[in-house]
């Protein structure tokens, strides 16, 4: 049975006219939300990576699989989209360990706007999924406020 508190959610979803696009606008939106509510280190940590795996990502599946379980969404698309928004917050927190990674991934994948680079998206995102998040951020933007106010509740 759906979460009545979960309605304004649904009702927006179904404003979408494909049904592939609900899925995976709201799975990239709930990937955005459950990176960006993740608990961030209080200090800088030998390896993002291991902190994650070990200190967060315990937390960000369960939100995802509870969420799953009221309205259907692509589980991997989303953690994908969490890990990757967890590391923009990082970076940008403790930007020194972070720079490192962009040095060894290379140049050329400067397919982000200045903004977005400066905050290394081009490590953390795909440029199938930066690009899909570009063309949909209205709808994303729009299910990101309603997961704060469901949240709230």
């Amino acid at each position: 049975m759906l979460n009545t508190k979960l309605i304004p959610i649904n009702q927006y979803i179904n404003t979408i006219p494909s049904a592939m696009d609900r899925k995976k606008i709201l799975s990239i939106a709930m990937g955005i939300y459950a990176g960006r509510k993740s608990h961030l280190p209080s200090n800088e940590v030998d390896s993002v990576n291991a902190y994650y795996e070990d200190s967060v990502k315990a937390s960000v599946f369960e939100l995802i699989y509870g969420f799953n379980e009221q309205i259907v969404i692509d589980t991997l698309l989303t953690a994908e989209i969490a890990k990757g928004y967890y590391k923009i917050r990082y970076s940008t927190l403790y930007p020194e360990l972070a720079s490192g990674v962009q040095r060894l991934r290379g140049v050329g994948l400067n397919y982000c706007g200045f903004f977005d680079l400066l905050n290394k998206v081009n490590i953390y995102v795909s440029k199938e999924n930066y690009d899909y998040i570009n063309n949909n951020g209205n709808h994303i933007e729009k299910l990101l406020s309603l997961f704060v106010e469901f949240d709230k509740s």
